[in-house]
């Protein structure tokens, strides 16, 4: 049996092409798909997949958005696998929504992909269109190698994974589809209908196995001043002034919350993301309204009302100090971190296809990318076992040297690393189907 499935993995590996991989990344690239904008980059794919030789369906979510799904069918008698990646970006590539942000943006923050000494560049291609064109090659090898595995392998390249939703804002509101994010597209997968026994995500891990992520809580907090002309600034209170008070307890507390909810190696970060006042155009104007936006992260299995509980702490000892200050805040957006059992068969299985495609053992991930939100955590919320594996580290290096972070200077995707996702998938995935369940 195991003679048999290392001859039929060699067979799908021998059909993995760098170029075909290069090309359908870049392609995925080049269509813009920011949140709530997915929907042509879907019908790309699900063509492609059509084309591949895979049954297909594009699952609509409304005008401007779907997820592509496609199935390579098992004989019977195996386990169901998913690979799952979000079409969404991080950003949306144009400079007046970006800029807040990201400032002026540079050309790996433009959804125009370009390859240069053996990378790829391109808004997307960390997060994550190059892992998922990775499992769509692999597959794809799998089919031109005429396997037909017992179970099913299903690709999903589904919207609005990113982390954003609708906010009443204190400047302008934020609201409609491109805010809608968070993992919808994943929820709308299973809940009308596509689950499995077991998933494999596409999030960069540096290709390593992980297999527990944190989740988050957002807090919107709100100090409240008095409006008035700049000459009478005295008489008034500056909400601005009020929330740097506010701004630097929460500073303060990050730490000791940070600590307190460690979990092996993730550490779950608190950060100030955004903040909102007055009038640009006018600041001769006292400002009455000031927002503060906080993301306090969670370690998995921890319960996000833990995260709000403790914030609200920290606002109360802050008032106490302060009785003038009117403070008030109210969570937005959360959701739980969940763990899949590191013991269990198919996380070794993964670990080990990892162990065969790099030649070396494996190494945990960092307590970053076990920090971070991916759609593994909807589907571990339903009860099917998950794990993220994919290109990408989050750093640019020169020898042992970091000299940027994703995001900062654009995005980029070593294409020797996409060939391994693929690789890494191929294995993974026959070593998992070619079983009986």
């Amino acid at each position: 049996m195991r003679s048999s499935i290392n001859q039929m993995i060699k067979r799908a590996l021998a059909k993995v092409r760098r170029q075909e991989l290069v090309q359908l990344t870049c392609q995925l690239v080049n269509i813009p798909s920011r949140t709530g904008e997915e929907g042509d980059c879907a019908k790309f794919l699900v063509d492609y997949m059509r084309q591949a030789g895979l049954e297909t369906s594009y699952q609509e979510i409304n005008h401007k958005r779907g997820n592509a799904v496609g199935l390579l069918p098992g004989s019977g008698g195996g386990p169901t696998l998913i690979f799952n990646g979000h079409l969404d970006t991080s950003f949306t590539g144009v400079e007046d929504e970006d800029y807040p942000a990201t400032g002026p943006l540079s050309p790996g923050s433009l959804p125009v992909a370009r390859v240069e000494a053996g990378n790829i560049y391109g808004l997307g291609v960390y997060n994550m269109k190059a892992g998922l064109a990775a499992s769509v090659i692999a597959v794809k090898a799998i089919k031109q190698a005429g396997i037909i595995p017992k179970g099913n392998i299903v690709l999903t390249g589904v919207a609005g994974e990113v982390e954003k939703t609708p906010v009443r804002g204190a400047v302008r509101s934020y609201h409609g589809q491109n805010f809608v994010g968070g993992s919808i597209g994943t929820e709308w997968l299973i809940k009308h209908g596509l689950v499995a026994d077991f998933v494999i995500n596409e999030e960069p891990t540096d290709l390593k196995i992980n297999w527990e992520n944190g989740g988050y809580c957002w807090l919107k907090v709100k100090t409240k001043g008095t409006a008035t002309y700049v000459t009478r600034k005295r008489f008034a209170v500056n909400s601005i002034l009020e929330m740097m008070k506010v701004a630097q307890a929460i500073e303060e507390w990050a730490p000791e919350y940070s600590e307190a909810h460690r979990s092996g190696s993730i550490r779950p970060e608190v950060m100030i993301g955004a903040i909102e006042s007055g009038w640009p155009y006018k600041p001769s104007t006292c400002p009455a309204i000031c927002n503060l936006y906080v993301d306090v992260r969670t370690s998995p299995g921890q319960d996000p009302r833990t995260a709000i509980h403790e914030f609200g702490s920290v606002i109360e000892r802050l008032k106490a100090k302060h009785p003038e200050l009117k403070v008030d805040f109210e969570p937005y957006l959360l959701d739980k971190g969940y763990r899949t059992d590191p013991d269990s068969p198919f996380v070794k299985r993964c670990i080990g296809a990892y162990e065969t495609v790099m030649g070396r053992k494996h190494e945990d991930c960092t307590g970053e990318h076990k920090s971070s939100w991916t759609d593994c955590n909807v589907f571990r919320r339903y009860g099917i076992p998950a794990i993220s594996c994919g290109p990408g580290t989050g750093y640019r290096r020169k020898s042992r040297q970091i000299t940027g972070i994703q995001y900062a200077q654009g995005e980029d995707q070593r294409i020797t690393d996409l060939v391994l996702a693929a690789k890494i998938y191929i294995v993974a995935s026959l070593g998992i189907c070619l079983r009986s369940s």
